[in-house]
C-alpha cells in the first residue's frame, strides 16, 4: 500500500496479524458498557464510528464479546467519526437507534445521510437501512445528557481554530473518564468544568505526533502539558499518527516527566 521508500512504518504495520500488531490502528473511538441496575442488561454505547466501524467491529466485537451498539454519540462530523453510521444497520441493538450529536454535527449530516434522516408524513422505512433517532445536545460542559441513565458532559474543544469539536466526560466525580479525542486546543470554560472534577481516573487525549505542528490537533508536548494542568490518575493518548511508531523489540515508553507523571500529576503515559 506504500512504497517501502515513502515510509517505514506503514509497510511494516501490515506484516502482523493486526490482532498482534499495535502499530495497526482504525478511526479512534471508544465503547462504554455500562448498566444502571445489575439485574439488567448492559448497555453499549459507542462514542463515534468513523469510516473503519465496520473493520473494527468484524475484529473486535465478538473477540471481546460486545453483542453491538445501543447508541451513538458523536464528537463532530468529520469522516473518522461518523462515516461508518450506515453501517449501524448490522451492529444496532435498538430499532430506532439514538445517535447524540451537536446541531452543528447533525446540519451537517443531513446533507451526508439524507436517507437515514426523519422524513414528515411517511411510514418508517422498510429498506435494509440503519434506523436512527437523531437527538441533539447542547455544546455545553455545564448540562449533563442521559444515556440509559448515564450522565455525559459535553466538553467543547477546539478542533482547529474558529472550529468546535466535543469531548466528553461521564462517571462518578472522584471516578471520572474524560475523553478528547480531536483537540488542538481547550477552551477556558471546559477547563474549569474539568478541573472542578474531585479526580479525573482516565484521560485519553488527542496526539497526532511527537513534535510536528498541526493546527487541528495536539503534539504530544502539547497533550502532555494538558495532562500536567489535568492532573488525571491515568493518561492515554489517541489518533496517533505513524510517526509514533512502536517497534517490533517491545512497547516504547515516553520518558522523563511523563513516564513518572510529573508536576504532581500520577499520569503513566504510554504510546
Amino acid at each position: 500500500m506504500h512504497g517501502k521508500g515513502s515510509c517505514k512504518q506503514c509497510p511494516d504495520s501490515l506484516d502482523l496479524n493486526p490482532t498482534e500488531d499495535r502499530n495497526y490502528r482504525n478511526n479512534p473511538p471508544i465503547m462504554i458498557r455500562y448498566a444502571a441496575d445489575t439485574n439488567e442488561r448492559p448497555k453499549y454505547i459507542l462514542i463515534d464510528a468513523g469510516k473503519t466501524f465496520r473493520e473494527g467491529a468484524v475484529r473486535w466485537f465478538r473477540r471481546l464479546e460486545i453483542p453491538g451498539v445501543d447508541a451513538v454519540i458523536l464528537t463532530h462530523e468529520h469522516a473518522d467519526a461518523c462515516w461508518g453510521l450506515d453501517d449501524m444497520r448490522s451492529a444496532q441493538l435498538q430499532r430506532p437507534l439514538t445517535v447524540y450529536l451537536s446541531n452543528q454535527t447533525f446540519t451537517a449530516l443531513q446533507g451526508v445521510y439524507p436517507y437515514l434522516m426523519p422524513k414528515s408524513n411517511s411510514k418508517p422505512s422498510t429498506a435494509f437501512v440503519a434506523q436512527l433517532n437523531w437527538e441533539v445536545i447542547p455544546q455545553d460542559a455545564s448540562t449533563l445528557f442521559d444515556v440509559f441513565g448515564l450522565k455525559v458532559a459535553p466538553i467543547p474543544v477546539y478542533h482547529g481554530e474558529n472550529y468546535l469539536s466535543l469531548g466528553y466526560a461521564f462517571g462518578l466525580d472522584s471516578k471520572k473518564f474524560v475523553y478528547l479525542s480531536d483537540v488542538s486546543s481547550v477552551p477556558e470554560e471546559s477547563m474549569k468544568v474539568m478541573k472542578q472534577y474531585e479526580q479525573i481516573e482516565y484521560l485519553v487525549i488527542d496526539c497526532l505526533a511527537w513534535k510536528s505542528n498541526c493546527p487541528t490537533h495536539l503534539n504530544f508536548d502539547q497533550a502532555l502539558a494538558l495532562v500536567r494542568e489535568l492532573k488525571p490518575k491515568h493518561a492515554l493518548l489517541t489518533g496517533v499518527c505513524h510517526d509514533a511508531f512502536q517497534p517490533r523489540s517491545g512497547q516504547r515508553e515516553a520518558t522523563g516527566d511523563a513516564r513518572r507523571g510529573g508536576a504532581g500529576c500520577a499520569a503513566a503515559v504510554r504510546v
